[in-house]
């Protein structure tokens, strides 16, 4: 989604604060996980348990918000700002609902890209939207989320990527 909001902006300085971004927003959480990994305090990289997902999402709630105040700060393209807003939005509303209930992460982050790329492109990306039922399922059949778990998590991540650029004209 980073790459995609930066090619958006067509900007050449977004490639640099989309470095930024993808840094804050994926390798540091990763690198988190994969610490908590080794040291045998989560399971697996798919985070399969609920009652072990609440300190990667904190962590990786961390690293956003950083993403977001430095984007911000420093007068990145708002389309990088709205992405890396809404990823942090989503974020905290699925640490919330972890809380009580397992979403699909998975399904929110294929909702996330799609919806970004119905904004960005519009009709002419209206396939990407096949991919969701297939997230959907693929995290039925290995029997990690429930439908309902997919649905919701696709319904969170699609109406916060496209709130969020809507409310700021993200491109």
């Amino acid at each position: 989604m980073i790459a995609i909001a930066a090619a958006a902006s067509r900007l050449a300085f977004a490639w640099i604060w989309a470095g930024v971004a993808f840094a804050l927003s994926l390798l540091a959480p990763m690198s988190y996980l994969l610490w908590l990994i080794k040291r045998g305090v989560v399971s697996d990289l798919d985070v399969q348990h609920r009652e072990e997902r609440a300190r990667p999402l904190a962590f990786t709630l961390v690293a956003m918000i950083t993403a977001v105040v430095i984007l911000g700060l420093a007068s990145a393209p708002p389309a990088l700002l709205a992405v890396t807003g809404a990823q942090f939005a989503q974020t905290a509303l699925v640490l919330i609902v972890t809380l009580r209930w397992k979403i699909s992460v998975h399904g929110a982050a294929a909702a996330a890209c799609v919806a970004l790329l119905l904004y960005v492109a519009g009709h002419q990306a209206g396939p990407a939207v096949l991919v969701l039922p297939l997230v959907g399922w693929s995290r039925v059949h290995l029997h990690r989320h429930t439908p309902a778990q997919t649905i919701a998590g696709a319904v969170l991540g699609g109406l916060v990527t496209w709130g969020a650029l809507a409310l700021t004209s993200g491109m």
